[in-house]
């Protein structure tokens, strides 16, 4: 016979009974077991629901197109003004239907953007290429504007950034006369400044055939020359017309790249002789597309003495049909004549461009000289 040693007391080894004193501790047990200690059989066990396991939706795919750039900027950093500096900016139709710009504009001449095709199916890529050809110093941006059928963003801004620093540069920004004296020579001068090693100035040309250039003195190691600007003494009456010199100057970067950079400048002034006028440059203003217009201008004896104007018409007139008449001026003292200008802009959203021109008869011009007042307008919208 066996026994057990529980409580220092022994019990008879009867089946029935140990069963029994057994049955509670084998409940209890059960009941205070752990149950984290081995993974649940996935037999008999429901399937985890949505709400203990959420998982994100997909996104939808647009349906219609949809425009997705890779970059939005670029920035070229530091750069010269002696060359243009290109950059492409892709994209990708990620929409479900064809891709379709629509216009492309930029905030300055100096940028040039383009495209190769206008149309793009759906996951096809492009590119808009650009180019940007400083004409000023300094920090600047540059923006990009393009417009396109996308659902998601139809308009989308493009920016360029830089730093330019320039090559070639003037003391001033016009070479001025102010109103001479007519039938005399007269001169100015402005310095030429080159940032780059060995100037050479290859040539000064002038747009105007009454207005030359000659170099007085030159710095190649310095990087300076000093240029006189002369008005010839027949340089005809009224405003200096299309007088730009454009400069070309060689010379080496810092970094010892040779390049050649072409800065242009220009002459300013009236011409005058006894013969005035209240205004050298006749603006008739912002026109809207198809209307008619009108504007004046005083012509007058600087004395007062008597004159006639012979004739008067219009030359070179674009986007505007226009005539002129003379009027004399009876609400001046100093008296004279009004010439009037009447005129139908076009259709297109552009300048206005004329010339009015008039001779008079004098005692001190017997011979009867050619004046001329130049026209300039705008064809648009107002603004209030």
């Amino acid at each position: 016979m066996s026994t057990c040693p529980v409580n220092d007391r022994c019990f008879p080894a009867s089946p029935g009974r140990f069963a029994r004193s057994l049955a509670p501790l084998f409940v209890a047990a059960l009941l205070i077991a752990p149950t984290g200690c081995e993974e649940p059989s996935g037999e008999g066990s429901p399937p985890p629901t949505a709400a203990a396991n959420p998982q994100p939706a997909p996104a939808a795919a647009p349906t219609g197109p949809a425009v997705t750039f890779v970059t939005l900027e670029h920035d070229f950093g530091t750069i010269w003004d002696t060359e243009e500096h290109p950059c492409a900016f892709e994209f990708t139709n990620t929409g479900g239907a064809p891709l379709r710009f629509l216009k492309i504009t930029s905030s300055c001449a100096c940028t040039l953007a383009t495209l190769d095709r206008w149309e793009y199916a759906p996951g096809e890529s492009g590119q808009i290429d650009t180019t940007f050809e400083p004409t000023k110093a300094g920090k600047q941006t540059q923006a990009i504007t393009i417009l396109t059928n996308a659902g998601n963003q139809p308009a989308v801004k493009l920016a360029i950034h830089a730093t330019v620093n320039q090559f070639l540069t003037f003391d001033t920004k016009f070479v001025r006369f102010g109103s001479v004296e007519r039938y005399r020579e007269h001169r100015q001068r402005f310095n030429l400044v080159c940032a780059g090693k060995d100037m050479v100035i290859e040539g000064i040309e002038s747009t105007n055939p009454y207005v030359s250039t000659t170099i007085v003195d030159s710095d190649a190691d310095a990087g300076r020359a000093t240029i006189e600007v002369t008005l010839a003494d027949d340089a005809p009456w009224g405003l200096i017309r299309s007088a730009k010199l454009d400069c070309t100057v060689s010379g080496r970067l810092p970094d010892g790249r040779e390049v050649q950079k072409m800065a242009t400048i220009r002459a300013i002034g009236n011409v005058l002789d006894e013969i005035r006028a209240d205004v050298y440059s006749l603006s008739v203003g912002v026109v809207p597309p198809g209307r008619d217009f009108s504007a004046d201008v005083a012509v007058y004896h600087v004395a007062g003495e008597p004159f006639e104007i012979a004739e008067a018409s219009i030359r070179d007139a674009v986007r505007a049909e226009m005539s002129v008449s003379i009027v004399p001026d009876l609400h001046s003292a100093r008296g004279g004549f009004r010439l009037v200008v009447s005129g139908t802009a076009a259709r297109e959203q552009d300048l206005i461009l004329g010339v009015i021109e008039f001779r008079i008869t004098s005692p001190f011009d017997p011979a009867g000289s050619i004046r001329q007042i130049p026209i300039i307008g705008k064809i648009g919208t107002p603004q209030r």
